[in-house]
Parts: C-alpha cells; structure tokens; sequence
C-alpha cells in the first residue's frame, strides 16, 4: 500500500475489499431482485453479501464508531463518528451486466467527510482521499482537469428516486442548453466523483441524492481541486448536503450555476 495511507484509510480498504470480492463473485450471474421504494430502486443478494462483509470488517477495526449502511440503516454507537457505506453503487448497471458500479464508504464527523474511499471491484481500482491531504488512485495524487469552455466540458447528472421525471427532464434540458460536449447519466455517482478528480469529466450536477451516494466521491473530488457549490453558488460547508454542482473550476461552475434551479 502507498506510504500516503493513513491506518484509517488503509482499514477502509481492506473493508471495501471484502466487499468487493463478494460482488465481483456474483457478477454475470442471473439474480433475484427485491424491490425497495420504486422498481428502478431495488438490490440484490450481492448487495447484502457485500454490506455483511464490509460491516464485519468496519466493526472489527472500528467497534465504536455508528454505522449508517444503505441496506441495514444506522447502528448507533452514540460516537462522534459515522461510516457511511454503499455496498454496491451501481446496482442497475450491475445486474444488467454492466461493469460500472463500485463499493463507496465515507468516514464522517458531525457532518464532515474526513475519509473515503471507493473501490471498483473488477477493475480492483481503489480511489482514496484524506480530508486537506488529498486524492489518490493507484499511489498517484489526482487533479481535477483544465478545461476552461463549458462547451468542451463533459457533466454528469445524478439524482435521487424520489426526484420526478419532470424535474429530472428540466435539470437535464438546462445543462444541455449550455451545449456542454456531452452529459453523462452512470447510474453510479461514487464513479462520477472519481472521473471528476481525475480530470476525466469536468462537472456533477447532484439532485437530491442519499448520503450513500454522494458523501465518499465528493471528498474525494474535492481533494482533488473540485468546488463544491449548491445551485445559487454559496459556498458548501455542510457535507449533508443533497443539492449541489461539482466543478473542476470556477468557469465551468459559474456556466452551470447560470442554468440549473
């Protein structure tokens, strides 16, 4: 491991890990889904695999800390600390046979990213970041990109189930009308964040999104050099936080800030 790991951060993987050898196990495989809030939000018995995995591995290096994970809810410690865990984001893609999903955990402190890391399991690629120590991916800190021109700048767009279609069509039609090079739809926002930091897209447009899905790739794009911004433009403090745009730098961020509501 990199000489730039914390023994936190260095835990954390080992749990992702874990998790990660369980879903790459069931991947191609024809499984059972069970339904959760709407049809397009559901998870399998490789998300449960891996949330059991993950768990064992949290709570044995970390028996105080609270545990929010997406499947199982909170398990409350009264600590000042909260893992947050995905144990496979990207379930749609996964089950059709996609490879773009990964395993995302966040540490976080009354609201602060302090930790995080996402792991994509087939490609046993592991993105990591440090609150004010950077973002890294195989050992080699990441940057956001360069890119200047909205009209160059490729943007994901992420949103929650619970966001109607209405709004989601709207959301999409205002970042197209910039005539951004290409606006992305993943179906797995901790791989957005990293493609973020590593300078591969330049924004994410997050539209009410659950902690699990937001709270790891966004310290990790941050780390990186991204500004975080809700959708007037005030400056992000607070993590939980659902709404907001990522942008590589202030140009992309004002063209965007300009179109979303």
């Amino acid at each position: 491991m990199s000489n730039n790991q914390s023994t936190t951060i260095k835990k954390m993987i080992s749990a992702a890990q874990a998790g990660g050898s369980v879903v790459a196990k069931y991947f191609g495989k024809e499984l059972k889904t069970t339904t959760k809030s709407l049809p397009s939000d559901f998870y399998t018995k490789a998300d449960v695999g891996s949330e059991r995995s993950i768990l064992n591995s949290i709570s044995r290096s970390f028996p105080n800390y609270n545990i929010l994970s997406e499947e199982r809810g909170l398990l409350n410690k009264h600590s000042d600390y909260t893992f947050i865990i995905d144990p496979l984001d990207g379930t749609n893609n996964f089950v059709m046979g996609i490879p773009n999903f990964s395993i995302a955990i966040a540490l976080e402190n009354d609201n602060i990213t302090t930790h995080a890391v996402v792991y994509q399991p087939l490609l046993k690629r592991i993105y990591y970041a440090e609150l004010n120590q950077g973002a890294y991916c195989g050992g080699k800190r990441l940057h956001v990109s360069h890119v200047r021109d909205i009209r160059h700048a490729t943007v994901a767009y992420s949103c929650s189930y619970g966001v109607s279609d209405a709004r989601e069509i709207a959301v999409s039609k205002q970042i197209r009308s910039l005539r951004v090079k290409r606006l992305l739809s993943t179906w797995s926002p901790a791989i957005d964040f990293c493609l973020l930091a590593s300078g591969k897209i330049e924004a994410i447009v997050s539209d009410q999104n659950e902690k699990y899905d937001y709270f790891a790739g966004q310290l990790i794009a941050k780390e990186a050099g991204a500004l975080v911004t809700d959708f007037s433009g005030k400056k992000i403090i607070n993590d939980n936080t659902p709404t907001f745009i990522a942008g590589n730098n202030q140009i992309i961020q004002r063209a965007l800030i300009g179109v979303v509501s």
